[in-house]
């Protein structure tokens, strides 16, 4: 099992880290519960905002139980809203699923190009009269065809447009090579025949087919993207792959789009089925804020229910201002700028009610609760931020950037929310990539490797290639305490002892005390 913490430094840079890299021992949803609780306690982890899953079923009752399990703790907001946006399910997993209910009835026209595709890559001597058919029907292509894995559709989608550009070439390979091509095909005795060669008709389906899932492909790469953050734009792909099977007029595509039309309701087909979490994402786009929102809304009810669109409405806004409360509380908990201010106000009011009968300090008081009430409104950053005007959708807006010159100024408690709300993530890509990097570590000469220093090994080396983290850290009183002990140390020293030490790196104390001061 791998886990990955994506989070955005203090510097508004997203960052993905493996933390843990581990056999799990079942692969039931108690036991990953468990493993994912040990995982957390270990590096210190008490507060979650989102877990990103697959679809597997497992996985949604390790989520209640991690869900009851972390409630356990007795952390103050570990969870939000009971945990009940916890789960993010992966886009890209079940993008995977509604396209393979598509390519199950497209199986005949692509298992003739695909079963041409294998041939010619079967052996090197086919290989060679391929490349040899390409030259002779005058074929400008950098690549040839490519191998697909049947159940990784976006690899079947590139062998399908990568074999179109060579049609001409497979069309000649069949008629200068046909009888070990359909002897290929046939195979051996008691063997079921493969399907091809591919017929025109074939290569008419694929080509659409291919036009088809183009835009599939697209969102996929753009959700599998882990160095930006994809989740205010999420809601919206959704949306484009849903008219694009609901407006699917083409009769060669008919029979797909209905099993397609009819999974993508079981994930995406009401508002509660989908993580909120998405439509707050949307509105801490400057360039979309709430309005986008209410425009999604009202297209999915092609304006016809109202009172929908605004119920729906009216829990995003609520889940925004929940957010900012919890927000806000542990802001002042944590009574950062509040030092002193409570003090120099309550002295600017004694000294400006000093002198004045008691009619005039009562109107004096009522004037002063009137602005507060005002300023209260005003220091909203919630009411502030929707308030503003809309940003320009200008070309390459980078958004961390816009809250990192924004945010912090402007709206304070409202850049925590969307440090938080835009590093989630959106699929599980980043996670499962590290089984590709770990079969580069396990080897034939390195395969006898203890699961702990497997883990240690992949995550070194996730650590060590990733960018530095930027935060602003105060240091605890222990930290002071423990580097004034060691300054200390320094100190008692005899010079030539520390001069002699700052050869293997250290410097003499009065430098090394000079550096600490500073």
């Amino acid at each position: 099992m791998v886990l990955t913490a994506h989070f955005i430094d203090d510097n508004w840079v997203l960052h993905k880290r493996i933390l843990n890299f581990c056999v799990i021992p079942s692969h039931k949803g108690e036991a990953i519960a468990k493993l994912l609780e040990d995982c957390l306690l270990e590096w210190g982890i008490e507060k979650i905002l989102t877990v990103t899953f697959d679809n597997a079923s497992s996985n949604d009752v390790a989520l209640k139980e991690l869900s009851k399990r972390i409630g356990d703790w007795g952390v103050p907001n570990a969870l939000l809203h009971g945990g009940k946006n916890l789960q993010m399910r992966c886009v890209a997993h079940i993008l995977n699923l509604i396209v393979n209910d598509g390519l199950s009835v497209m199986k005949i026209f692509i298992g003739a190009i695909r079963n041409a595709v294998r041939y010619v890559r079967s052996s090197s001597q086919r290989f060679d009269f391929f490349k040899g058919c390409v030259e002779r029907v005058k074929l400008e292509c950098k690549g040839l065809v490519i191998l697909d894995v049947p159940t990784r559709w976006n690899s079947t989608f590139l062998m399908l447009e990568r074999a179109l550009t060579f049609q001409k070439a497979f069309d000649r390979m069949v008629e200068e090579d046909a009888g070990n091509f359909c002897a290929w095909l046939e195979g051996a005795k008691g063997e079921k025949p493969k399907e091809g060669p591919p017929a025109s008709v074939d290569w008419q389906y694929g080509e659409q087919f291919v036009d088809f899932l183009r835009p599939f492909y697209e969102i996929t790469l753009k959700v599998c993207c882990s160095n930006s953050p994809t989740v205010h734009s999420t809601f919206g792909d959704i949306l484009s792959i849903y008219g694009l099977l609901q407006e699917q007029k083409n009769p060669c595509l008919s029979d797909i789009a209905s099993p397609m039309q009819d999974k993508f309701l079981k994930y995406w087909g009401s508002f509660d089925k989908l993580n909120h979490y998405l439509f707050i994402a949307i509105v801490l786009d400057p360039r979309h804020k709430l309005e986008k929102v209410v425009d999604y809304f009202e297209i999915l009810d092609d304006g016809d229910m109202d009172e929908k669109v605004e119920a729906n409405t009216k829990s995003v806004n609520d889940l925004l201002y929940d957010l900012y409360k919890v927000y806000e509380e542990e802001e002042r908990e944590s009574g950062v700028g509040e030092v002193g201010g409570s003090q120099v106000s309550s002295e600017a009011q004694s000294s400006s009610t000093k002198g004045l009968t008691e009619l005039e300090k009562r109107l004096k008081e009522k004037e002063q609760r009137r602005i507060a009430k005002k300023a209260e409104i005003v220091n909203n950053d919630v009411d502030r931020y929707l308030r503003d005007p809309i940003e320009g959708d200008g070309e390459g807006f980078d958004l961390l950037n816009w809250w990192r010159v924004n945010g912090v100024c402007k709206y304070p408690i409202l850049a925590r929310i969307a440090k938080d709300v835009l590093a989630i993530p959106v699929s599980t890509i980043a996670s499962e990539s590290s089984f590709s990097t770990s079969g580069r570590i396990i080897d034939p000469y390195r395969s006898s490797l203890s699961p702990r220093m497997v883990e240690a090994l992949i995550c070194t080396q996730n650590w060590l290639r990733s960018e530095n983290v930027y935060l602003h850290h105060m240091p605890t009183v222990e930290e002071m305490e423990l580097c004034e002990e060691a300054e200390r140390e320094m100190l008692k020293m005899p010079y030539g002892a520390a001069v002699g030490s700052s050869r293997s790196g250290m410097l003499p104390p009065k430098s090394k005390t000079s550096s600490f001061r500073a």
